[in-house]
């Protein structure tokens, strides 16, 4: 054991840890629920946390610069909605644009809060707290409460959470946002560790002030 914590750095044996927790909580639900174990499930449970996983790396790109967002949640449904609603007015958009869209609505409502963090000096925890209850007011005023039914979407983008990539073996569906969300924590995580700009967010989140003595964009970073 004392030759395996020598070999293994801590954030490996933190690592490692998390992966032990993750199979014995497959193994605990397996030995309490009938008929856990079958490809059904894993689809399921996979396809529920795939939005969250996407969601998570934009968050977890956060963390490692020393700092939280707490308003992701209303960015989401702030997005959601409004291009929900642009799909509603304009049935005929691409699956192209309403990403795009997505992106760049998102995008912005984001930037406020990095400009106001890294410019205005504001602590990210007290900026993203603010813009969490404005977005969610705007929200809520824009829509007038009331939500967008399924049955005003186009039909390919209500069944878009269905849609199987391939399936392995007989009965293992790989959905399509599955894959998406497996594609974009890959990159992710080759972009934060062989790319210049990847250890540039380390090396700020590690020590912003050496950072920016050594010359690295601590600001526009």
């Amino acid at each position: 054991m004392n030759s395996i914590r020598r070999a293994l750095r801590p954030e490996q044996i933190r690592e490692f840890i998390l992966v032990l927790l993750i199979f014995a909580a497959i193994l605990f639900f397996g030995s309490q629920i009938e008929n856990y174990y079958q490809p059904r499930t894993f689809t399921r449970i996979a396809s529920s946390v795939a939005i969250l996983v996407v969601v998570a790396v934009g968050q977890t790109l956060v963390v490692l610069m020393r700092n939280i967002d707490l308003s992701v949640g209303s960015i989401v449904g702030f997005t959601a909605y409004f291009v929900g609603r642009a799909i509603v007015n304009n049935p005929d958009l691409s699956p192209l644009t309403i990403v795009l869209l997505s992106i760049l609505l998102g995008g912005i409502l984001g930037l406020v809060n990095g400009v106001i963090i890294a410019y205005g000096r504001v602590p990210a925890i007290i900026t993203t707290l603010g813009t969490l209850a404005i977005y969610r007011s705007l929200l809520v005023q824009f829509s007038d409460a009331q939500t967008i039914i399924t049955s005003a979407l186009p039909e390919w983008l209500v069944n878009l959470p269905q849609v199987n990539a391939f399936v392995i073996g007989e009965e293992l569906e790989v959905k399509l946002i599955v894959l998406v969300a497996l594609i974009i924590v890959v990159i992710f995580q080759l972009v934060v560790t062989y790319l210049p700009w990847g250890r540039r967010l380390y090396a700020i989140g590690s020590n912003p002030d050496a950072a920016a003595m050594s010359g690295l964009p601590v600001t526009r970073m």
